[in-house]
Order: structure tokens, then C-alpha cells, then sequence
């Protein structure tokens, strides 16, 4: 099958009421080096006047706006829409390097079993950022930095920005954050998508991405909240991912770690956290039978064993994070 040189890029940017970051970033590709893509605005019923301004402004970016505010699932609605080979989803709080889509497309064109290639994030002035997860059994993340990542393209378990092949959605369940997570561990969520599909995501230090603190979640949403979907949204990943013999197998490890968290809040005073923690197991709980429905359906995707879902799943780091205080 002959390849073509520049396949489009279909790039997707989420925004929520931030008219001036997307300015910025809208502006940034002016400087992108690689020649064929196109840009659609995933919008989350900004009131800020977003749509004006980018219709006003920039009339080759295509714009879509979701009736209500529906987290990261917004990115799904953009996908009738892409007619690119590839789909790049960042936030529009990111610039790109100038060689970056090259870069990622490079890394998906010379690996077939790769599903997602994810650029090396910096912050703003150029220092080492969150750049991948390594998770536990117990679903939780590990964050780890680029400048612990190396200087080669290497397999990581998630990351939330990336391109990601379209034909390769459908066998992964035709999305490419879960509907239902809102915010949090939809990265987690969809790394292990690709795992069990058989694929892999790869870590591509030559396409350099640079991205602020997402101000806007901590300033809409209460702490309390934020906790809560962090931990159901792992908890329904652990339900529908797993075998059922590491559903059983896993369970009392991924009680007794939410119990040591609850348990360290407690000492520490943060109340509203452990509540938070409670509340999503309770929420675990009561939710037998959407809990099914999720685990049926995303069992549909698997093509492996969870001898290769989770080989990446690194324990020892996990439980050093976990009993030196780290945040989870």
C-alpha cells in the first residue's frame, strides 16, 4: 500500500471559557512546519464569546460546541468531522514545537502496533513536566517526568494528549475518552483501551510540546468534587478492564489502598478528601448494574490477556509514591 508522504492531521483542542488561550494557540500554528492539517475547536459551552471570536477570526478552523459542559468527552464530538489519517487531541492551554506533528506522525508511520503517539511535555519556560503514568494494579497513576523518560522513543502505559490512528478508534470502542469520566483517569482509561486491543502508546521525546497548569478545572470545581471523580473514574476503570480473574484477584488490594488514603486524609486533617473517598466507593457500591453494562462493553475490545494489559503496571514505585506522601 503506497504511503503518503504528509497524511492530514485532524486537530482537535478543547476549551471551556478561555477565548485568550486559544488565541495563543490558534496563533502558534503559523509557525507548524508540517503541511497538512486541520484544526477543529472542541468547545464545552463557553459563554465567553469563544465561538465569535474564532468564526470572526480564524474562518478555517472549524468549530464545534457541545450543549452543555461534557469534560473531556467533548474531543468525541469532533470525530464525524475529522477527515484526517491521524487525530492529534491537545488542550489549548499547549504550544507546539514547529516539527512536533512530523515528529508523532513519524513515530505512528514507523510502528504499526502503535495506537497513540505522545509528544515530551515541557512547562512554559522549559522545564521538565508531567509527560506520562505508570499506573498500579490498585489503579492508581505514577506521574512521571520527561526528564526521567530518557532521550528515545519508548512504550509508556497513558498519557493524556497525543495522535492517535482514527481506523484504530473502532477497535478500542469508538471514542477516545470514556463519555462518562467527565474529568480524570480518562487518560488511564484509554491507555488501557489500547492495551487490551492488543496496541500500545508510544513516547516520542523529539516532538516537544509546551503547557501551562489547568487553572480553569481548580477554579470551576471544588477539591471535594475533583477527588470524587478521580476515584470513581478508577474504580469503573478497574471494574471493566480486568479479567475476571484479576477482578477477584485484584480487589482486596485496591480496597486496602483506598483505606490507607482515606486513612492517611484522616491524619492529616483533609475531612472533605477522605468524604470525597468514601463517596466514591459508596458510589461502586450502589452502581451494580451500570458497572455491568461498562464491563461488557469494554470487554468486547479485548484481544489480549491481562498478562499483556498489564505489563507495564509497576507496584514497587506505586507503593514508594503512596508511603512517602505522595498526592494520589
Amino acid at each position: 500500500m503506497l504511503k503518503i508522504k504528509n497524511p492530514l492531521v485532524s486537530v482537535l483542542i478543547i476549551s471551556f471559557n478561555e477565548k485568550n488561550r486559544l488565541s495563543k494557540i490558534l496563533n502558534s500554528f503559523k509557525k507548524i512546519s508540517y503541511p497538512a492539517y486541520e484544526i477543529i475547536v472542541c468547545d464545552n459551552a463557553s459563554v465567553d464569546g469563544s465561538d465569535e471570536y474564532v468564526k470572526k477570526n480564524y474562518p478555517d478552523v472549524k468549530f464545534i460546541k457541545s450543549h452543555k459542559n461534557i469534560g473531556t468527552a467533548v474531543y468525541n464530538l469532533a470525530l464525524p468531522l475529522c477527515k484526517g489519517k491521524y487525530i492529534l487531541f491537545i488542550a489549548n492551554d499547549m504550544l507546539l514545537e514547529n516539527n512536533s506533528i512530523s515528529e508523532l506522525v513519524k513515530v505512528l508511520e514507523e510502528n504499526p502496533n502503535a495506537l497513540q503517539s505522545a509528544p515530551k511535555l515541557l512547562d512554559f519556560d522549559g522545564k521538565p513536566s508531567v509527560n506520562a503514568c505508570n499506573f498500579s494494579r490498585s489503579f492508581f497513576g505514577i506521574d512521571i517526568r520527561s526528564d526521567k523518560l530518557g532521550d528515545k522513543t519508548r512504550e509508556i502505559p497513558h498519557i493524556g494528549t497525543g495522535l492517535i490512528r482514527k481506523s484504530s478508534l473502532k477497535k478500542i470502542g469508538g471514542v477516545i475518552y470514556d463519555p462518562d469520566y467527565f474529568l480524570y483517569n480518562e487518560d488511564m482509561d484509554l491507555g488501557l483501551r489500547i492495551r487490551l486491543a492488543g496496541m500500545k502508546t508510544l513516547w516520542c521525546p523529539t516532538a516537544i510540546v509546551k503547557h501551562g497548569k489547568p487553572t480553569t478545572t481548580i477554579r470551576t470545581w471544588s477539591r471535594h468534587y475533583l477527588t470524587f471523580l478521580a476515584q470513581r473514574n478508577s474504580l469503573i476503570t478497574y471494574f471493566k478492564t480486568c479479567s475476571l480473574y484479576s477482578l477477584l484477584l485484584f480487589f482486596p488490594y485496591v480496597l486496602l489502598v483506598r483505606f490507607l488514603l482515606i486513612m492517611r486524609d484522616l491524619s492529616i486533617f483533609h475531612f472533605s478528601n477522605a468524604f470525597a473517598r468514601l463517596k466514591a466507593l459508596s458510589w461502586f457500591f450502589t452502581h451494580p448494574s451500570y458497572l455491568l453494562g461498562k464491563r461488557i462493553e469494554n470487554q468486547k475490545i479485548r484481544k489480549v490477556p491481562d498478562s499483556y494489559v498489564f505489563a507495564m503496571a509497576n507496584e514497587w514505585k506505586f507503593l514508594i509514591s503512596l508511603f512517602s506522601w505522595g498526592e494520589r
